[in-house]
C-alpha cells in the first residue's frame, strides 16, 4: 500500500489507519503489521480513522490540540493492553481499535471534553453545543466538575510514574424533564492492581441531579429492587458456579440496600434503566462489575404518576 496522507501519520506518530495511510512493506511496529495483516483489525483500524477526521473538522485549533494528544495517549495504552506475543493480540488490537472509534463518534449536538495535559491522564467527557435547557445546563455542570476532579487525581498523584487515570463518558437519554449519561472511570495510582468504576449523571428539569424519591414512593422502589436482586443472584450463580450457598442469596439484599438506591448507579434511556455496579460492591474484585437493566415497562409501572421517566 502506498503512504496515502504521510504528513497526518507523521503528526499523530502512528496513524489512526495504518493499512490506508501507511506503508505496509514498512510497518515495524506490531500493531501496524497486524492491522496491515488482518482484516477485520484494518476495517476497525479505518473505522477509527473515519471518526477522528468527522470529529477533527468540528472542532477549533484549541480542541484539535486536545485530540491529538488523547490519541496519542489512547496509543500508548492500546500498546500496554495487548500483548504481542500472545495468541490474541490481533483480536485484542481490534477490539481496542472498535472501542476508539465508537468513543470518537460523538454525536451531533455534543461536543467532547477531552482530559489531557498532564501525564497519565487521558479521557473524553462530554457537553451539550446548545444547553437550552435548565437539565442541559446541569448536565454541563456535572461534566465541568468531572474534569475538575480528574485534574485533581493527576496533580495529587504527579510524583507517581505509573499513574493512569481516564474517564470516559456517554449520554443515554435527553429531554427537557431529564438528561441521563454515565461516566466511566479507571485508575491505576500504583496498588496492587488498578481500580475502576463508574456513576450515573441524572439531572431533572430544574438544572439539578435527579432524587429517587422523584420517581419512586417506598412500594415502587421496592418493586424495582426485586427485579434488580434477582437478576444479580443469577450473575452471582453463574460467576462463582458451585460457591454461591443459600446464605450468601439471603445475605445480598441486606450488602445492596443502599447501592440500589444510590442514584448514581443508576442511568436511564428509552429502553429503561441500567443499575451497574463497580467492583467490591457487589463481590470480590475478581468478579468484575455486576449491573441489572429493568425494561421501561417495568419501570414505569413502578414509578409515581408524573415522574420525569424516558418517554
Amino acid at each position: 500500500m502506498r503512504l496515502a496522507a504521510a504528513c497526518f501519520f507523521a503528526i499523530i506518530a502512528a496513524a489512526p489507519a495504518y493499512a490506508q495511510q501507511g506503508d505496509c512493506a514498512k510497518a515495524a511496529a506490531p500493531a501496524d503489521r497486524v492491522i496491515c495483516a488482518d482484516p477485520k483489525a484494518a476495517a476497525a483500524d479505518k473505522s477509527m480513522a473515519m471518526a477522528y477526521e468527522a470529529l477533527r473538522a468540528r472542532l477549533t485549533e484549541e480542541q484539535r490540540g486536545a485530540l491529538l494528544a488523547s490519541q496519542r495517549a489512547w496509543l500508548a495504552r492500546r500498546a500496554r493492553a495487548c500483548d504481542a506475543k500472545a495468541a490474541d493480540f490481533a483480536p485484542c488490537i481490534t477490539r481496542q481499535t472498535q472501542e476508539r472509534a465508537e468513543a470518537l463518534a460523538v454525536p451531533k449536538g455534543q461536543r467532547p471534553l477531552f482530559l489531557g495535559g498532564a501525564r497519565g491522564l487521558d479521557g473524553r467527557l462530554l457537553e451539550f453545543e446548545q444547553a437550552d435547557t435548565r437539565a442541559k445546563r446541569g448536565f454541563n455542570a456535572a461534566m465541568a466538575q468531572a474534569r475538575t476532579h480528574a485534574l485533581k487525581e493527576a496533580r495529587i498523584n504527579a510524583a507517581e510514574p505509573r499513574f493512569e487515570y481516564q474517564a470516559d463518558a456517554t449520554i443515554s437519554y435527553v429531554s427537557p424533564s431529564l438528561v441521563s449519561g454515565r461516566v466511566a472511570w479507571y485508575e491505576y495510582s500504583g496498588g496492587a492492581h488498578p481500580n475502576h468504576g463508574g456513576y450515573g449523571v441524572n439531572i431533572d428539569a430544574r438544572g439539578r441531579p435527579l432524587r429517587l424519591d422523584d420517581l419512586f414512593d417506598a412500594k415502587g422502589l421496592s418493586a424495582i429492587e426485586a427485579l434488580c436482586l434477582a437478576q444479580l443472584a443469577t450473575q452471582k450463580k453463574e460467576r462463582l458456579e458451585g460457591a454461591f450457598s443459600q446464605e450468601d442469596a439471603k445475605a445480598l439484599p441486606g450488602l445492596l440496600a443502599e447501592p440500589l438506591r444510590d442514584v448514581k448507579n443508576w442511568s436511564f434511556s428509552p429502553a429503561g434503566a441500567a443499575l451497574d455496579f463497580a467492583p467490591y460492591v457487589v463481590g470480590a474484585y475478581a468478579e468484575g462489575d455486576y449491573s441489572c437493566a429493568i425494561p421501561l415497562r417495568e419501570l414505569r409501572a413502578a414509578a409515581r404518576p408524573g415522574a420525569p421517566l424516558p418517554q
